[in-house]
């Protein structure tokens, strides 16, 4: 396995692992669909293939046997289903009903994204990423001084974590 896959796999297997354990009734939902095999093809991107069970969940760049679905999207049809939590019906091929029922299962276990953005990224990028979230959600333009606003909120925040480890 390449060290690509050995990372896929183990962000794969530690984000299944947070969806689940985000709600009781979430893990109990996935576990009635398990097992799950997907093909997942992003446009100008290498085809990516999910193997999701109790016991394991995989990613490979390697052609499964047998996928029950494929989802093909563009940038814009996972950003949609992201912010908007639009499911758009043209980018499921195959078995439409059990890849419905997975992605409203995604949709509904209320995973907070800008919790796990932190986890693995860093508290500035959740900071960023909330910002960005909140904009987008309002709909409000950014201004040409948003940068000015947000480089002093980016300090203010700086500031406060520094006096809270100088504490501990």
């Amino acid at each position: 396995m390449s060290l690509i896959e050995d990372s896929l796999n183990n962000f794969v297997s530690s984000l299944a692992s947070n969806l689940e354990e985000s709600a009781p009734n979430t893990r109990n939902s996935f576990y009635e669909i398990y097992p799950i095999d997907l093909k997942i093809c992003i446009e100008g991107h290498q085809a990516i293939y999910v193997h999701l069970s109790i016991e394991k969940k995989e990613v490979s760049l390697n052609k499964l046997a047998d996928t029950q679905f494929t989802i093909r999207a563009n940038i814009k049809d996972v950003a949609n289903y992201v912010l908007n939590r639009k499911i758009n019906r043209r980018m499921i091929e195959g078995d439409e009903e059990i890849a419905l029922v997975f992605l409203n299962l995604l949709k509904k276990s209320n995973v907070d994204l800008i919790y796990l953005i932190d986890k693995y990224f860093g508290n500035n990028a959740a900071f960023l990423s909330s910002k960005l979230y909140k904009n987008l959600r309002s709909g409000s333009r950014v201004s040409r001084k948003s940068p000015d606003i947000l480089h002093k909120k980016l300090r203010e925040l700086s500031i406060r974590v520094d006096r809270l480890e100088a504490l501990s």
